[in-house]
C-alpha cells in the first residue's frame, strides 16, 4: 500500500521542479548599452521609462537603448558621483539620484541635473506615505515640500515582509536578504545576496502560500538570470518586476512566462536530447509524451521519468531514413503512428511495427507527412506522392475513389470533413477530393489561395469555415463563398511563413517562421506574441505543432518545444505610454510659440512599454498642417518646416479608435510681409513698373516691326532658290530609285534560287534513284550469265555493285532521322571505339593511307546511345575516306575526358581539304553524320586553314562498374528453361558480337514484350535452339562464316512448322544482302538506319504468324483425329479416338468438362491429361473449349441463328460467358465476327 503513495509523492514534487523553474528572465548587460554590469537601482519616470543606477554612472532605458549619464568636473549641471547608491521618483515624478558618497542631486530635464549639498552626506533616501522625498542625515530627517528641503516627522513607506523571509531563511539559513517587493497579483518577490531570488505564488487554496520558488544562475539557459547576487527590485508602471544583479546586469521577469513550458536540449535536465529541430509532438493515451526530430529519431518521457529517452529503432542502424521523423499521431486505440523518410512506425504496447510501400501496395510512398483519424475508425495518411486509407478495425489498408489522381502531389497535412478529402501540398495549393464519387477540385493562387505551398489545415466545424497556413499567411475559405479572409504580415502576422494552426473556442494560433500569433475568430484581429517571452526561440518548425485531449498546445522548433495552456496564458499586451520631444526638449509649456523665421517643428515620439514588441504603433498629427494621421511604429521623428502663421494643436492616440490626447498648442506668429502697410507699398511699387513696362514695350515692338519686314522678303528669295534645289533633287533621286529597285528584283531572283538549293538536290536525288537503281539491277542480273568469261563477270558486278549501293545509300540515309529516341545504355567505350577504328584502320590500309591512331581511354563504363554513335562514326569517316588522296596521312586521336570524349581526325590529303565544303553541303554519309551528332547533343568543328581537321566533341554520363548494362535476360538453357516459360512472352534470340551487344539491344526492348536472349556464338545459339523454344532468332552484323552458314541451312531444311522466322540486322548498306537473304530464307532484312516502329512491326508480325502456323497445325491435327483419316494403331491412338468422339457428341451439354469426360471414359485424371498432351500438345479442357469455339464459328458463318442460340448450342449457359470466351479465342466479339465475315463476301 505504499507504493502508490511514493508515486503520487513523487509526481508532486516534479510538478513542483516544472513550476518553480519556470518564469523567465530577459538580461541587459554591457553589451546591450549598460553602462556596468553592477546595478544598485532601479526607478521608473511617469511615462514608465527605467532609471538605473550602477557602479560606473546612471543610465536611462526606455526600451531601446540606454542613455547613460556620469560626472562632468567642467559641468555643474551633471551627477555628483558614478556611483549610483538609491534612485527614488516622488509623487510629482521628479526623479532624484543618491551616490556612495552621501551626494543628493535631482534630475530637472534635457539631460542636466540640480545638485543639493547639506551639512552632512545624506545616509538614505525614502518615500514617504504622502509620496514625499525623505532624506535621512545624522541627526536629523528632511522632506522636499513646496520645492524645499524641511524637517519632518513623517512616517516613510513600509510593507511587513517578516513572514517571507523566515520562510527563505528556514530554506537558506546563511542567505542575506536585500530586498522584497510584492506584485498585483500579490506574488511576493525577495532578492538575497548569494543565493538568487525567491518567489511565492499567491495561491488561493491556501490562507498563508507556503511554496517558495528559487531562481539561480544557469549557464545553458538563455532565460535565465545572469547572476545570483540580486541587488534591489522593482515593480515597474507596467507590473513587471526588475532585478539589479551585481556583475549580472539588469534582468526582467517576463509577465505570464511561468505558464509557457519548455522542452529544449540541457546538459543536466534533458542530456539525452539532440540539438536539432522538432519536427513532430503527440502524447499517448498514457500521457507518454512524444518528440520526434528532423534526423535523430524518437524521444519520449513518461509521467514517471525526469528526462526524455530515445525509442530504438533496429533497422534504422541499416536505413537511418527510419530516423527522419515528419509525422506522429495518437489514434482511438492508443497507437503512436510515425511517419519517417523510410515508412511508417506502429509503437504500442507490444513493442513497434513497420510499414513501407514495398510490403503494401496501396501505401504510394516511404515519406509520410501527416495523420488524421476520422469518427469511423479510418485513418487517413499523408503520403509524398498520394494519400492512403487504414481501417483501424480490420488493420488493413483499404482503396478508394480519386487515389490514382493524387499520384503527383506532394501532401503535407491531411483532413477529411464527412466525404470531402482536405490536402495540404507542396507546390498545389489545397486539393479537395471526393471520395465517393473520386472528383479533383484544386484551390490555389488562381482562386485566391495566398500561397500555394501550404502547411496546414484547419476546419471551424462552426462558422463551417476552412483555414489554410501557407507560404504567404492565412487563407480563410468557404466552400460556398470561396475565399472569405486573407491574413499576411500586413495584419499583423509575425512571418508570411505560417507553418501550424490550431484553435480555441474564440482563437485561432499559429506559428510561423517568426514566432506565434493568436487570431480572434470573428473580426480575424491578430495579436502577435513576443518570441522573446519565453519562448524556445522565434522560428518554429513544420509540422511541430498538436493539440492534447486537454486543450494544452505543443509547438516545436528549431531548439526545441513549448507547450502551454491558451487559456491560463496571459497574453494580454501592456498599454504603451507615447513620451515625445518638441524641438528635443522634453518640458515642452501648453503653448509654444514660435517666430516665423524660427516656425520648425522637430516631433519625436518614443513609446515605452515592456515587454517591447516589434509593432509599437501609434498615430499623430498637427491639426491644421496634416490632413491624415500620421503613422508612427517605435521610435520615429518627423520635421515641419515653415510652418505659416497661425495656431495648431498637436494630437496624439495609440490606435485609430482612441480619442486623442492634446500634447500642446504651438503659435506661429506672422512675417512682416503679411502686414497691411507692406502690402500698398506694394502694390505702388507694381503700379510704377507697369507704366514703365507698356512704354519700353510699344518702342521695342516698332522697331521690332522693322526689322521683320525686312527679315521676310530676304526669307522669301531663299525659299524660292531651295525650291528649285529641292526639285532637281527629287528627279535624281526618282532614276536613283528606279535602279535600286531593279537590284532588288535581281537580288530576289538570286535569293530564291540559293534558298531551294536543297529542295533541287533532293528532287535529283529521288531522279537518280528511281533511274538508275533498277537498270543497275538489271546489270547484275545480265552479268549472272557470263559464265564464259568469269574476269569480265566479276569486275562487272563489282562495278556494278558500288554503283548500285551508292544508289541505295541515297535511299537508305533519308530514314536516318527516323530511328526514334534516344536509347541510352551503358556500355564499355574503350572496346565500342576500339572496334569501330579498327574497321577504319582495314579501310584505309586498303585505300592506301598512312593510317595512325592515338587512343586515350580508359577502362570505364559511360551511358551513351551505342547505335548512334556506331552509325554516326561509319558515316562520317566514308566520307573522309573517300576523298583522301593515296599516300597520305590519316591520323585519329580519342581522348576520354571527365564527361565528354573528344575526337579529332587529322589528314594531309590536299584533295580532302579541297573537296571537304561540298561534302558539306551535298554528302549523304556526312548530312546523316550531322543529324545523328546533333540528336546526342554533340559538337562538330571544321579547320580547314592549313591541312584538314576535324573535332568531336560528345557528351557522355560516367557510370559506376556496377551499374547493370541492359534488362536482357542472359538464360543458360536448361538451368533456366522454367523461368522463361514463366514470363509468357515470346523468346527473341539475338546472335551478335560482344562490342554491339549495346547498340541492337534499345533497338528491341523498346516495348518490353519480347524474353530476350542474347549469344555471341553460333554454338551457344544451337544449344538454345535445342533446349528453348524460340520464336524468332535476330543475326546483328554478323559475319557468314562457316558455322553460321550451317546454322542458315539446317534451319531451312526444317519443315515449316518447325522453321524459325530469321531476322538480320545490318549497319552497312549492302545489295548483295538481298541474294544471301534468298539463298538462306532469310525472312526479313533490315539495313541501318531504319525506324524503331519498322523494326518493331516487322519482328511482331513474324511472331505472329509462327504462332499462328503452330495453331493451325494443332487444329489440323484435331480434325485429322476426328475424321478418321489416320490408321490408329497403339492404345492411345484409339483412346485417343474415343475421347474425341465422347467430346464430340456432348458439345451442346453446359455441364459437360474435363471431371464429365474422365468419369466416361474410366480412367484417371493423370493418364488422360497425359494422353491429350502428348498427342495433340494441349490439356483435355483447351481441347474441349477449341472444338466448341471451332463449332460456334461454322454456326455464325451459316447466319441461321443468334448469337444466344448459337452459345446454347456450343455448351455454354450464359452467352455474356460465351461472347468473353470468344472474344479472348478470335480477339472480337461474335457480332464483330459475324459483320465482317458478311463484309468480306461482298
Amino acid at each position: 500500500m505504499r507504493n502508490p503513495y511514493y508515486i503520487l509523492l513523487f509526481l508532486f514534487c516534479l510538478s513542483h521542479f516544472l513550476v518553480a523553474q519556470n518564469i523567465k528572465f530577459k538580461s541587459y548587460t554591457t553589451q546591450d548599452g549598460l553602462s556596468n554590469n553592477s546595478v544598485t537601482a532601479i526607478a521608473s519616470d511617469e511615462d514608465g521609462g527605467l532609471w538605473l543606477g550602477t557602479y560606473d554612472g546612471l543610465n536611462y532605458f526606455d526600451g531601446y537603448t540606454f542613455t547613460v549619464y556620469k560626472h562632468d568636473g567642467a559641468d555643474e549641471k551633471s551627477l555628483f558621483g558614478n556611483h549610483i547608491f538609491t534612485i527614488e521618483r516622488d509623487k510629482q515624478g521628479r526623479i532624484w539620484i543618491l551616490d556612495n558618497r552621501g551626494q543628493l542631486c535631482r534630475y530637472i530635464g534635457g539631460g542636466n541635473f540640480k545638485r543639493y549639498s547639506f551639512n552632512d552626506p545624506v545616509k538614505s533616501i525614502r518615500l514617504s506615505n504622502t509620496g514625499d522625498l525623505l532624506l535621512y542625515l545624522d541627526n536629523k530627517e528632511l522632506a522636499f515640500i513646496n520645492n524645499e528641503f524641511e524637517p519632518t516627522k513623517a512616517i516613510a513607506l513600509k510593507e511587513d515582509f517578516s513572514y517571507y523571509k523566515t520562510l527563505v531563511l528556514k530554506q537558506q539559513p546563511d542567505a542575506q536578504i536585500n530586498q522584497c517587493v510584492k506584485d498585483k497579483k500579490g506574488t511576493v518577490w525577495i532578492a538575497t545576496r548569494r543565493h538568487g531570488l525567491f518567489v511565492v505564488a499567491n495561491t488561493l487554496a491556501e490562507t498563508k502560500p507556503t511554496k517558495l520558488d528559487q531562481y539561480t544562475y544557469d549557464q545553458y539557459s538563455n532565460y535565465s538570470l545572469r547572476s545570483n547576487e540580486v541587488e534591489k527590485l522593482h515593480l515597474d508602471n507596467f507590473g513587471n518586476v526588475w532585478l539589479a544583479q551585481k556583475d549580472g546586469g539588469l534582468s526582467m521577469a517576463y509577465r505570464g512566462s511561468e505558464s509557457i513550458y519548455s522542452v529544449v536540449p540541457h546538459p543536466t535536465k534533458y542530456k539525452h536530447l539532440p540539438n536539432e529541430t522538432v519536427r513532430a509532438i503527440t502524447t499517448d493515451t498514457k500521457g507518454t509524451q512524444w518528440l520526434g526530430y528532423y534526423s535523430k529519431g524518437l524521444f519520449f518521457k513518461q509521467l514517471t521519468d525526469k528526462c526524455y529517452l530515445p525509442f530504438t529503432i533496429v533497422e534504422a542502424l541499416d536505413d537511418p531514413d527510419w530516423y527522419r521523423i515528419r509525422s506522429m499521431f495518437t489514434d482511438s486505440k492508443g497507437t503512436v503512428w510515425v511517419g519517417t523518410y523510410a515508412g511508417i512506425i506502429k509503437i504500442s504496447d507490444q513493442g513497434y511495427s513497420l510499414i513501407t510501400a514495398k510490403s503494401q501496395p496501396l501505401l504510394p510512398s516511404n515519406r509520410h507527412y501527416g495523420f488524421f483519424e476520422n469518427g469511423f475508425q479510418e485513418l487517413w495518411i499523408a503520403c509524398w506522392g498520394g494519400a492512403a486509407k487504414y481501417n483501424l478495425e480490420t488493420g488493413q489498408f483499404e482503396a478508394f475513389k480519386g487515389a490514382d489522381k493524387l499520384k503527383n502531389y506532394h501532401i503535407r497535412q491531411i483532413k477529411i470533413v464527412n466525404s470531402l478529402l482536405v490536402l495540404a501540398t507542396e507546390h498545389n495549393g489545397i486539393l479537395f477530393l471526393d471520395v465517393n464519387t473520386g472528383k479533383l477540385e484544386v484551390l490555389n493562387e488562381a482562386n485566391g489561395l495566398l500561397g500555394n505551398s501550404t502547411y496546414s489545415v484547419y476546419y471551424d466545424t462552426h462558422q463551417q469555415l476552412f483555414w489554410f497556413g501557407s507560404l504567404g499567411g492565412v487563407t480563410v475559405y468557404s466552400r460556398e463563398k470561396g475565399v472569405v479572409h486573407r491574413i499576411t504580415e500586413a495584419n499583423g502576422l509575425p512571418s508570411h511563413m505560417v507553418y501550424g494552426i490550431l484553435d480555441t473556442e474564440d482563437y485561432v494560433w499559429v506559428s510561423s517562421t517568426k514566432g506565434l500569433a493568436r487570431i480572434q475568430k470573428d473580426n480575424y484581429h491578430v495579436l502577435p506574441i513576443a518570441a522573446e517571452e519565453g519562448w524556445q526561440t522565434s522560428e518554429f518548425s513544420e509540422g511541430a505543432f498538436y493539440k492534447d485531449p486537454k486543450g494544452i498546445m505543443y509547438f516545436g522548433g528549431i531548439k526545441g518545444v513549448n507547450y502551454f495552456d491558451p487559456i491560463a496564458y496571459d497574453h494580454q499586451q501592456n498599454q504603451q505610454k507615447v513620451k515625445y520631444t518638441i524641438n528635443q526638449q522634453s518640458h515642452v509649456p501648453d503653448t509654444l510659440s514660435l517666430k516665423h523665421n524660427s516656425a520648425s517643428l522637430e516631433l519625436t515620439f518614443t513609446p515605452i512599454v515592456f515587454p517591447l514588441s516589434d509593432k509599437q504603433s501609434y498615430y499623430y498629427k498637427i491639426e491644421g498642417v496634416d490632413q491624415e494621421w500620421q503613422y508612427g511604429n517605435g521610435i520615429s521623428s518627423k520635421t515641419y518646416k515653415n510652418l505659416p502663421a497661425g495656431t495648431y494643436s498637436i494630437l496624439l492616440k495609440n490606435t485609430k479608435i482612441d480619442e486623442p490626447v492634446k500634447l500642446t498648442t504651438v503659435a506661429v506668429g506672422k512675417a512682416f510681409y503679411q502686414r497691411v502697410w507692406f502690402y500698398l507699398g506694394i502694390c505702388l511699387c507694381v503700379i510704377a513698373i507697369a507704366i514703365l513696362l507698356v512704354f519700353n514695350k510699344n518702342k521695342k515692338a516698332k522697331v521690332q516691326k522693322e526689322l521683320l519686314e525686312l527679315k521676310i522678303a530676304e526669307r522669301t528669295t531663299l525659299i524660292q532658290t531651295q525650291k528649285k534645289s529641292l526639285e532637281q533633287a527629287n528627279a535624281e533621286l526618282d532614276v536613283q530609285r528606279q535602279e535600286i529597285f531593279n537590284q532588288k528584283e535581281e537580288l530576289l531572283q538570286l535569293h530564291n534560287s540559293l534558298k531551294h538549293t536543297d529542295f533541287e538536290v533532293d528532287k535529283f536525288k529521288h531522279f537518280v534513284i528511281s533511274s538508275l537503281q533498277e537498270p543497275l539491277q538489271k546489270v547484275l542480273n545480265v552479268s549472272q550469265q557470263l559464265q564464259e568469261f568469269p574476269e569480265l563477270k566479276e569486275t562487272l558486278q563489282q562495278e556494278a555493285g558500288k554503283l548500285l549501293n551508292f544508289v541505295i545509300e541515297w535511299d537508305y540515309l533519308q530514314d536516318v532521322k527516323h530511328l526514334g529516341p534516344l536509347q541510352e545504355n551503358v556500355v564499355e567505350s574503350r572496346v565500342l571505339l576500339e572496334d569501330v577504328f579498327s574497321k577504319v584502320k582495314q579501310k584505309a590500309l586498303l585505300a592506301a593511307l598512312n593510317y595512325e591512331s592515338e587512343l586515350k581511354l580508359k577502362d570505364s563504363l559511360a551511358v551513351i546511345d551505342a547505335l548512334r554513335l556506331r552509325l554516326a562514326l561509319q558515316y562520317v569517316l566514308n566520307d573522309i575516306l573517300k576523298y583522301t588522296a593515296q599516300h597520305t596521312t590519316l591520323k585519329v586521336k580519342i581522348e576520354e575526358q571527365e564527361n565528354r570524349l573528344d575526337f579529332s581526325i587529322i589528314s594531309d590529303s590536299e584533295l580532302l581539304n579541297a573537296t571537304w565544303p561540298d561534302i558539306e553541303k551535298y554528302g549523304n554519309y556526312y548530312r546523316a553524320f550531322l543529324v545523328l551528332w546533333k540528336e546526342m547533343e554533340g559538337t562538330v568543328t571544321v579547320d580547314l586553314s592549313s591541312n584538314f581537321l576535324l573535332k568531336l566533341q560528345l557528351p557522355v554520363k560516367k557510370v559506376s562498374p556496377k551499374h547493370s548494362f541492359s534488362e536482357a535476360i542472359s538464360y543458360k538453357h536448361l538451368q533456366q528453361k522454367d523461368d522463361i516459360v514463366k514470363t509468357d512472352k515470346p523468346t527473341v534470340l539475338i546472335l551478335t558480337g560482344k562490342d554491339k551487344e549495346a547498340a541492337v539491344l534499345p533497338m528491341l526492348q523498346q516495348p518490353k514484350a519480347y524474353t530476350i536472349l542474347v549469344e555471341h556464338k553460333v554454338s551457344d545459339v544451337l544449344s538454345a535452339i535445342q533446349v528453348l523454344k524460340v520464336d524468332l532468332l535476330v543475326l546483328y552484323q554478323v559475319s557468314f562464316n562457316k558455322e553460321l552458314t550451317g546454322l542458315l541451312l539446317d534451319n531451312k531444311e526444317r519443315i515449316s512448322n518447325n522453321r524459325i522466322p530469321l531476322v538480320y540486322i545490318s549497319e552497312a548498306i549492302d545489295h548483295t544482302l538481298n541474294e544471301k537473304a534468298l539463298f538462306y530464307n532469310l525472312d526479313v532484312v533490315i539495313q541501318l538506319p531504319a525506324k524503331q516502329e519498322f523494326i518493331t512491326k516487322k519482328l511482331s508480325k513474324l511472331i505472329q504468324q509462327r504462332n499462328k502456323a503452330e495453331s493451325n497445325n494443332f487444329q489440323k491435327s484435331l480434325f485429322k483425329l476426328l475424321a478418321g483419316d489416320q490408321e490408329i494403331e497403339s492404345a492411345d491412338d484409339r483412346l485417343l479416338r474415343q475421347a474425341l468422339d465422347i467430346i464430340k457428341q456432348h458439345l451442346g451439354q453446359p455441364s459437360f468438362n474435363v471431371e464429365a469426360l474422365i468419369k466416361t471414359m474410366g480412367i484417371s485424371r493423370v493418364k488422360c491429361y497425359r494422353l491429350f498432351k502428348e498427342r495433340l500438345q494441349n490439356s483435355p479442357s483447351e481441347v474441349i473449349t477449341s472444338l466448341r469455339m471451332q463449332k460456334a464459328v461454322l454456326l455464325l458463318k451459316q447466319g441461321k441463328l443468334n448469337v444466344s442460340e448459337i452459345s446454347f448450342e456450343c455448351g455454354y449457359a450464359d452467352a455474356k460467358y460465351f461472347g468473353r470466351s470468344f472474344k479472348k479465342q478470335f480477339g472480337t466479339t461474335p457480332k464483330r465476327f459475324v459483320v465482317q465475315e458478311q463484309t468480306l463476301d461482298c
